[in-house]
């Protein structure tokens, strides 16, 4: 690639910051790039939905259900998948005559106002416009209405967060850089039409919050990504929750570290009733030799950066935070497919307080 065409150089973590947020900007656009399992069909969230509605069950039947039921849909998208999930809590609720869809009140949370205004206007959501409401908040400084929620779902969220690329080399460590390349006849305007300097855009995607949201993003998915890999000191916690495998490891694997997930694990803890779930669906891997197996094509575009999401890592930091239980499973087991139907490295993540 020549040289002229460099756009900026990022650490992994902010290249996915940088990029996502320029990329879900373009709202509802951003299923034209690729799918996910919401958009489908509803059958994951049926599963999860009927799921729930036996854990309701079970705490009805302990004494021990909230008389408010808060259910929290973390980067929520467009509201498909919450309009899913709803459907069928209430269609189980009305069959089963338990009275629990009455006490129901959803949050839907993203980073991206856009995706939240194509949440607003959504025909099927505005079923149930008297039990949702919508929150503007990033996960990476998560800021919540209230607590008790009893319930957190979010489906293909932590694959887009940042997370740090190592690789272990003999007595050191290197992380992976991203060097984004566009092509010079791809202009780049502001959202009100204005052209921006490319030099501009480069401090300013150095700034996240200092104007990015005003770029319209509909160059990202002209970006070519070079991998840079330079000499590094990882977190501390990252080393030592991973010093088991680092010592099975090949040298030279890539291993994502995702730092964000974690942190959101992390930061939900005050928002939970005491009898919580959070409920996580996305791609990955859960073991050394599936990772072995991704190499080298642990992170992908087009569509959103989004990295296989390193759920023993994610096991690992609940069970530090406190957490009673956290186990992962495949989305096919979930929701009882066999053989063929089933989509390799899709997970399901539970993380029970």
């Amino acid at each position: 690639m020549a040289e002229e065409t460099l756009l900026l150089e990022l650490q992994f973590p902010d290249a996915q910051r940088v990029f996502n947020r320029l990329y879900y900007q373009r709202g509802g656009r951003y299923a034209e790039d690729f799918t996910t399992a919401t958009s489908r069909g509803p059958r994951l969230a049926y599963a999860e939905a009927k799921d729930f509605y036996s854990y309701l069950c079970e705490l009805h039947k302990a004494g021990e259900l909230p008389d408010v039921i808060r259910v929290l849909d973390l980067g929520c998208g467009n509201g498909n998948g919450t309009a899913f999930f709803l459907d069928k809590l209430k269609e189980l609720d009305e069959k089963g005559k338990t009275g629990f869809f009455g006490r129901v009140e959803c949050t839907l949370a993203d980073f991206s106002p856009q995706m939240l205004e194509d949440a607003k206007k959504s025909r099927h959501l505005r079923t149930y416009r008297d039990i949702t409401s919508f929150m503007h908040t990033d996960v990476e400084t998560l800021s919540l209405p209230g607590d008790g929620y009893l319930l957190v779902r979010s489906n293909e969220l932590f694959d887009d967060l940042p997370s740090q690329m190592l690789v272990f080399k003999g007595d050191h460590f290197n992380d992976v850089r991203l060097a984004m390349h566009l092509p010079q006849r791809i202009p780049l305007h502001m959202k009100d039409g204005r052209r921006l300097a490319r030099q501009d855009f480069a401090r300013m995607a150095r700034h996240l919050e200092r104007g990015l949201s005003a770029v319209d993003g509909s160059f990202v998915k002209h970006l070519e990504l070079e991998v840079i890999r330079r000499k590094a000191i990882p977190d501390l916690t990252s080393i030592l929750l991973l010093l088991d495998d680092f010592v099975k490891m090949p040298e030279g694997m890539t291993v994502p570290v995702p730092l964000a997930a974690g942190a959101t694990v992390l930061q939900l803890l005050p928002y939970l009733h005491k009898r919580a779930r959070i409920d996580a669906f996305d791609y990955g891997f859960n073991s050394l030799g599936e990772l072995k197996k991704l190499q080298p094509a642990i992170f992908r575009t087009p569509g959103a950066l989004t990295t296989f999401v390193n759920f023993p890592y994610l096991v690992r930091i609940a069970k530090l935070a406190g957490f009673r239980r956290a186990k992962v499973e495949p989305q096919a087991a979930f929701m009882g497919k066999k053989g063929k139907e089933a989509d390799e490295h899709f997970y399901h993540l539970r993380i029970e307080r």
